[in-house]
């Protein structure tokens, strides 16, 4: 990693002009002030891609045995073996090579999913919410054709990490979901503060506009009694 990295150097750039890059990050237009993008068919992107698909990989398997830990802990408590089949299976982050309307396109989903409409392999499309809020299960719909087969991975952030962990406090975050009956599971000094549920969109009107573009349609609602954050 630390030599893809110091190779990935070549294609870096700055603004000439600092208040420019001042004025995207004060609107919230987010993309990388050091990174342009690199030729797919060079060295530093074939190690690229072969890097992510190895932590696609990873966690695929994390996931897997996750899900085997839940089912053992279930089957201790209703004294009853069972098993648990996957009905989706999503990533956060994910670069593919794909045909499109008669075309070939790399295409990078970061915060985004890749689903399938009335196909063999269309999947349930998890949308979460927020830490102590609702997800939705939802099918692919029509609109999913326009872009791209992608739908947005979650409700979105509207402050980011640095930006929640100053303006909310561990104790407000643990007193919110103590109201909603939540437990709070902590594991190692990661900051609850990141993941403050006022941190994030509201996914009701997150998940008004992907029913209004036609994208998705929500066949179930979940809500939460615990949360592991790790």
């Amino acid at each position: 990693y630390k030599d893809l990295r110091k190779r990935l150097r070549k294609y870096s750039f700055h603004f000439s002009d600092l208040r420019l890059w001042r004025f995207y990050k004060r609107n919230r237009i987010f993309f990388s002030r050091e990174f342009k993008g690199i030729s797919a068919d060079s060295l530093e992107a074939k190690r690229f891609v072969t890097a992510m698909k190895a932590l696609l990989n990873y966690s695929f398997v994390n996931r897997a045995i996750i899900s085997d830990f839940i089912r053992k802990a279930l089957s201790e408590v209703v004294k009853k073996d069972f098993s648990i089949e996957f009905f989706s299976d999503t990533t956060h982050e994910r670069i593919d090579y794909e045909e499109f309307n008669g075309g070939n396109y790399w295409a990078h989903r970061n915060g985004a999913v890749k689903v399938y409409y009335r196909n063999a392999d269309m999947e349930i499309l998890p949308i979460p919410g927020f830490m102590g809020g609702p997800s939705f299960l939802c099918l692919p719909q029509k609109g999913v054709i326009g872009s791209r087969y992608s739908v947005n991975h979650g409700a979105g952030r509207v402050f980011d990490k640095q930006e929640a962990k100053s303006k909310f406090s561990s104790q407000d975050i643990c007193g919110v979901l103590e109201q909603k009956g939540v437990r709070l599971f902590k594991l190692g000094n990661e900051d609850i503060r990141e993941q403050a549920p006022a941190a994030f969109k509201d996914v009701y009107k997150v998940l008004e506009s992907l029913k209004s573009n036609h994208l998705v349609a929500p066949i179930a609602s979940t809500f939460p009694l615990a949360i592991l954050k790790g």
